[in-house]
């Protein structure tokens, strides 16, 4: 486990997806615990190369079928870590034989870490290192610690008013032409183990850039996002988090079959390029 501090603040990191395991500031811990029942052994994932689920777990890529787990491999796969010190980290993932067995494509996946006493700061950074065009998505995965939404009362407040709408996921994760509703009381969005019953809420191409987990005493934690422009709300009934993810793509819809590179909400890197994506959390 790879440990930063700052002041009082301590944030701990699996080399297996260059996942946060703990983050710990201003007196509580910020993350959840995880618990065979829900989730396991989640906390905090990263995405890539896809967001979402796709159609049949697999994608196309000229004509060709690759195994594709829900949200990518990154989440599996081990990164080396290339750079350390009190209170910043780079872990790095590069193509290679294991990878290609999914994704044929020559690429570099940096996730850098940076805490503050209030804060824990995320940057992952794409480059492709191929010598054709690189079609990726990158996404967060964070679950935050709530305790059980029934015996507590947590409210997400959005900086903009977003659609009181959503797609809904068929099973496996597929995105529907069908919508639901959401639950909003003018930018906040009263949480309940009810509400995500049916699945995650989706907000595609959000109008917030910014959202806020809060209890009935203005605390909890900030959600910033840069180059994310998707925000999904997800957890499982009766567990103790919520997760608020940034994605820059999103699932399969209904019917899709065909290359990667005609996916919706997929991001493109010619040869040599680099693309930073980002997401900021402050406790509040």
């Amino acid at each position: 486990m790879i440990r930063l501090i700052s002041g009082d603040a301590i944030a701990e990191f699996d080399l297996v997806g260059a996942e946060p395991k703990r983050w710990f500031a201003g007196g509580k811990e910020r993350l959840w615990t995880p618990s065979p029942e829900y989730w396991w052994p989640n906390i905090a994932p990263n995405l890539f190369p896809i967001c979402g689920a796709v159609r049949d777990a697999a994608i196309q890529v000229d004509g060709k079928s690759y195994p594709m787990p829900i949200h990518g491999f990154a989440p599996t796969t081990p990164f080396e870590l290339v750079e350390k010190s009190e209170d910043l980290a780079v872990f790095r993932l590069e193509d290679h034989a294991a990878t290609r067995k999914h994704y044929p494509f020559g690429f570099r996946l940096d996730v850098v870490y940076t805490l503050s006493a209030h804060a824990l700061r995320e940057e992952l950074v794409v480059t492709n290192t191929g010598d054709v065009v690189l079609p990726y998505a990158v996404g967060t995965h964070p679950g935050f610690a709530t305790g059980v939404l029934e015996q507590n009362t947590w409210k997400l407040r959005f900086d903009e008013q977003e659609a009181d709408k959503v797609p809904t996921i068929a099973t496996g994760g597929i995105f529907t032409s069908e919508t639901r509703g959401v639950p909003f009381e003018g930018k906040d969005l009263p949480l309940s183990s009810e509400i995500f019953a049916p699945g995650a809420f989706c907000f595609l191409d959000a109008a917030s850039r910014g959202v806020d987990l809060v209890d009935d005493k203005g605390g909890g934690v900030r959600v910033t996002l840069e180059d994310m422009p998707h925000i999904v709300l997800w957890t499982k009934p009766g567990a103790p988090y919520v997760c608020i993810e940034g994605w820059t793509g999103h699932g399969d819809p209904v019917g899709f079959d065909g290359d990667l590179k005609d996916k919706p909400s997929m991001r493109f890197l010619d040869p040599g390029a680099a693309a930073t994506h980002a997401a900021a959390y402050t406790i509040l």
